[in-house]
This record gives C-alpha cells, sequence and structure tokens, in this order.
C-alpha cells in the first residue's frame, strides 16, 4: 500500500476495501471486528437505536481499549 492510499484513508479522502482492511489489521495484529468497532460513531446509528449503542458499544468500547 502506497503512502498517498494510506494517507487518503487517514483523511476520510477514500475508504479502503474489505481487503484493505483485513490487510491493514494483519499488519497492526488487531482484529478486523475492532477496527470495524472503533470506527462507528455515535453520529452513524439511527436515532432509535443511540441507547443501545451508547449502553452496548461504549462500554465495550472502553473494555478494549484498556485490556
Amino acid at each position: 500500500m502506497s503512502t498517498n492510499a494510506l494517507c487518503s484513508i487517514e483523511t476520510g479522502q477514500s475508504f479502503p476495501s474489505m481487503t484493505t482492511i483485513a490487510k491493514i489489521c494483519s499488519s497492526l495484529n488487531v482484529p478486523e471486528s475492532y477496527l470495524l468497532l472503533f470506527s462507528i460513531t455515535e453520529d452513524d446509528i439511527p436515532e432509535g437505536k443511540k441507547i443501545l449503542y451508547r449502553t452496548l458499544c461504549e462500554p465495550l468500547k472502553e473494555e478494549l481499549i484498556h485490556e
């Protein structure tokens, strides 16, 4: 992966394919599910599901960060 391609992903100018995500995760020794979970923000969640998101995802993210 080129530096320019990685920079485009980091700055939000492009979104990586699942194959690229898998390669990045493999290089970082991080499960793909972690990367995908941490890419979700409350703004991505429909209004009716935000309570569920806050109840489940936010504590899970905190737990994973502190491992």
